[in-house]
């Protein structure tokens, strides 16, 4: 049974992750958990401490943030797009960076109470509560698919800032108001952490293969791009634990064989929408691939129009937009292209540079274990080549999820050096 620490901090990180928002108040939840964490420093000396920690400690890193939002609105106001994209961008991840380090000084002080902590088993209990509460999204999809009604109460509930048309498979998400690319992305590194943990072999082993079918089965409702996450992980694990890997993967595949067969039963309506509409757009890859057009989609062939070579100047210096179409330029959905047209080479080396550092400094503080090292890899080669797709370092839940890992590690070592 999951401890009360365990189910107050998930529920906090379900909420400052999948950031939903409230249709009455037009406040999103992460917002709210900004403004419970602000409230709590006022009268909580150690929350306001773990604050103080993270700013003296990423001096450099947050005055490197500014200049970013500086120098890339300049850029744009000298083109003549007038974005403040990057500027509210640098402030965000500024904020987002201390809620880390104080949801990462909660992680560490729970763990402190058990023997022997380290920053890898504070990053273990953070990715344990993390898979329990990705299994909650997940099952919170299914059940949005499932039963309509519920679908509809959460429409009227939250403010749709995503691709959620009625008749568009991307209309199932859960308890999430984006769904898509960013929601299947933390779905995707959900069953990436269900691997793991079953390979560590502990306890529970069938609630953690119920939950990955869960996770998988959801991204399917939501996105195709938590499958290249997914993808990415199991063939990375698959090098790692070649054995286990494949025996839990064919263990899935045979539980999604058993349901998809039961499922005409239980839901024949659903079952029906779900081969016409989901499933071809789900695995459109695989589809095309099997009747000779490549490992293609409608969506990776528009990616690619997007991944252009700028000319010389707008690669120093950039087009001055973010999301438009400016001064001759495209726009562009990957993450690497926003970041060259709107800052520049400059500008894209910074920005860069700086999660580089952070994704640098998880790794080394994460502990010795080689298998655990292995998972902090596995994750950021994945966050590498979704940027590809879209800006998750700096524009999506995903950075959120990032500033914890690096809050705990912060956390960790002041709190090492105070024993």
């Amino acid at each position: 049974m999951p401890n009360v620490f365990n189910l107050i901090f998930g529920g906090i990180l379900f909420c400052f992750l999948f950031s939903v928002s409230i249709a009455a108040i037009n406040i999103n939840t992460t917002e709210l958990v900004v403004f419970f964490i602000v409230v709590s420093a006022l009268f909580n000396s150690n929350i306001l401490l773990a604050i103080k920690n993270m700013l003296l400690q990423n001096r450099i890193l947050i005055s490197l943030f500014l200049f970013i939002g500086f120098y890339n609105t300049l850029l744009s106001f000298l083109a003549g797009a007038s974005e403040y994209v990057f500027a509210m961008i640098a402030v965000k991840n500024i904020v987002f960076m201390m809620c880390g380090g104080v949801l990462g000084y909660f992680i560490c002080a729970q763990q402190a109470k058990h023997a022997s902590p380290s920053s890898e088993k504070c990053l273990q209990l953070f990715f344990r509560i993390s898979y329990g509460v990705f299994v909650a999204q997940a099952a919170f999809v299914l059940l949005s698919f499932l039963v309509p009604e519920f679908r509809d109460i959460v429409t009227k509930l939250s403010t749709n800032r995503g691709n959620i048309d009625i008749d568009h498979p991307f209309r199932f998400r859960g308890i999430h108001d984006s769904g898509g690319f960013v929601l299947s992305s933390l779905l995707g590194i959900g069953f990436i952490f269900g691997l793991y943990f079953l390979g560590l072999g502990r306890k529970n082993d069938f609630l953690k293969i119920f939950g990955l079918f869960l996770l998988f089965l959801s991204v399917a409702l939501v996105g195709r791009t938590g499958f290249i996450l997914i993808g990415i992980g199991v063939f990375l694990l698959f090098l790692l634990w070649p054995k286990y890997t494949l025996k839990y993967v064919m263990l899935c595949i045979g539980i999604g064989f058993f349901s998809y067969s039961t499922f005409s039963l239980v839901a024949p309506e659903q079952f029906d929408f779900f081969n016409r509409v989901i499933s071809d757009y789900a695995f459109e890859f695989f589809i095309n691939y099997s009747e000779g057009k490549g490992l293609s989609t409608d969506s990776s062939d528009d990616l690619k129009s997007m991944l252009f070579i700028p000319d010389s100047y707008n690669i120093l210096f950039g087009s001055g937009s973010f999301d438009l179409d400016y001064a001759g330029v495209g726009r562009s959905d990957s993450g690497y292209m926003k970041s060259l047209l709107s800052g520049g080479a400059v500008g894209f080396l910074a920005i860069y540079a700086l999660y580089f550092f952070v994704m640098y400094k998880i790794y080394i503080e994460c502990g010795v274990s080689r298998d655990f090292k292995a998972l902090i890899i596995i994750l950021f080669i994945g966050f590498l080549i979704l940027e590809v797709k879209g800006p998750i370092f700096y524009q999506n839940d995903i950075s959120r999820f990032l500033w914890i890992m690096y809050g705990i590690v912060i956390s960790y070592n002041l709190q090492k050096r105070e024993d």
